[in-house]
């Protein structure tokens, strides 16, 4: 599989080949042993970027494989990674298949959950792809929470403190009740904290003010 995945990732001639032989089923399998797992998710993510790959990829079920993987502390911020990458591609299937709560659920507990900041980047490609998904996903009770909780981290590094405050304007700009959603996470309170504490980076500040401009 080592020698498959170093010999087919980059090659996409040998890609269209090895799907037409019935990689993706194989690849999906390989995925559940973690000895073969990173060759194996590393394949199917690579997969997306073609039409052969994403459209038997999707016959074979692989948007629930990466959403169980979601919950896999190793694998969830490549998990995001490919489904946002895949939803940019095929925005109205995709978005079906992702357009369930406990769906949003599992996306909502991962950024909780990851520490790899790059799923921020991944969250927003997710939100800004579709209105429908960022509506359902403001609903969530763990995502504001989550964001909240990486906004105050004192770790959290500036470009992905900006990407934060981006999903939480998107969330709170799609929300049917801005009003309810302030009250509920008590958002003028911690996002007026946030621009105190980053007074002098200019673009947090002009994203926190024109979040709170919302309410």
């Amino acid at each position: 599989l080592t020698a498959l995945s170093r010999f087919c990732k980059f090659n996409d001639l040998c890609m269209n080949e090895a799907v037409r032989a019935g990689i993706v089923p194989v690849l999906l399998e390989a995925g559940q042993n973690y000895v073969l797992m990173e060759d194996a998710f590393s394949l199917l993510m690579a997969l997306i970027r073609m039409p052969i790959g994403r459209e038997e990829l999707f016959r074979c079920g692989a948007v629930q494989y990466f959403v169980d993987h979601l919950h896999d502390l190793a694998y969830q911020d490549r998990a995001l990674a490919a489904l946002s990458n895949w939803i940019q591609k095929d925005t109205k299937k995709i978005k079906e298949a992702l357009n369930h709560k406990e769906i949003m659920h599992s996306i909502a507990r991962a950024v909780e959950t990851c520490h790899n900041e790059s799923i921020i980047d991944s969250l927003n490609t997710l939100l800004n792809s579709s209105k429908t998904l960022t509506q359902k996903m403001g609903k969530d009770k763990i995502i504001f929470p989550a964001l909240l909780a990486k906004l105050r981290s004192p770790r959290l590094k500036a470009n992905t403190k900006v990407n934060t405050l981006r999903a939480i304007n998107r969330l709170c700009k799609l929300s049917r009740d801005k009003a309810a959603l302030a009250s509920q996470y008590n958002l003028v309170e911690e996002l007026s904290a946030a621009r105190s504490e980053n007074s002098k980076a200019t673009l947090v500040v002009n994203l926190i003010d024109k979040t709170l401009s919302l309410f």
